[in-house]
């Protein structure tokens, strides 16, 4: 998928409430796929339960970290990747290990500039094919340490947003009918695409038909 097919997929998610998958997105061909997608997530929406007397023991601004051990969430993590399909950011480091981190590659290249302008300008390769390694030697022991969810996921009220929207839609509920999803979605693909606004049809193909790169 090109950088105009994930602004676009982004778009629509803002904009009905929902989360699409990664097989659903590469099922996308014609504009009609994606209405018919939107058009079941609203009606997903309408059969869902009601809750009337529930007694949540996890409140939706709740911190993840505060709940889940770093296992647990690298657990949580691989499930929404793997099971659910879900484009989801990689878990950070602490914010303290993140500047430590930082701090030392940053003070490498700067000690290797130094000595390529006052000893030998060999150190500048030698920095240059080192400092590479090293990160490369280390990053399996830094992947250990990222346990914090990333912005958009930290409360649990974030998360149940995005697995609501994995069956149905939170926003534009009001839509009935496919025309009228077209009629929503229309101008999300031409703000992304650039084509004209006749050319958006049930029938049109965002590759061939659009120009969607």
């Amino acid at each position: 998928m090109g950088m105009d097919g994930v602004e676009l997929v982004m778009d629509v998610e803002r904009h009905f409430g929902i989360t699409l998958r990664l097989s659903e997105c590469s099922d996308v061909a014609y504009v009609s796929d994606l209405v018919t997608i939107i058009q079941n997530r609203l009606s997903a929406l309408r059969n869902l339960p009601k809750l009337t007397d529930a007694n949540f023991r996890l409140l939706p601004l709740e911190q993840v970290q505060d709940h889940l051990t770093p296992r647990q969430r690298r657990t949580l993590w691989k499930l929404l990747r793997e099971k659910l399909e879900l484009r989801i950011d990689d878990l950070q480091l602490p914010w303290w290990l993140g500047r430590i981190v930082q701090g030392v590659y940053l003070r490498l290249v700067i000690l290797t500039l130094w000595l390529s302008f006052t000893v030998t300008g060999h150190y500048f390769i030698i920095g240059m094919v080192g400092i590479p390694i090293i990160a490369l030697a280390t990053n399996p022991i830094i992947d250990l340490w990222r346990h914090a969810p990333p912005p958009g996921w930290r409360t649990f009220g974030e998360i149940t947003s995005q697995l609501v929207g994995l069956v149905a839609a939170t926003k534009q509920t009001h839509l009935q009918t496919r025309d009228e999803i077209l009629a929503e979605l229309r101008p999300l693909i031409v703000n992304v695409i650039g084509c004209k606004p006749e050319l958006v049809t049930l029938n049109a193909r965002f590759i061939e038909d659009l120009g969607l790169n």
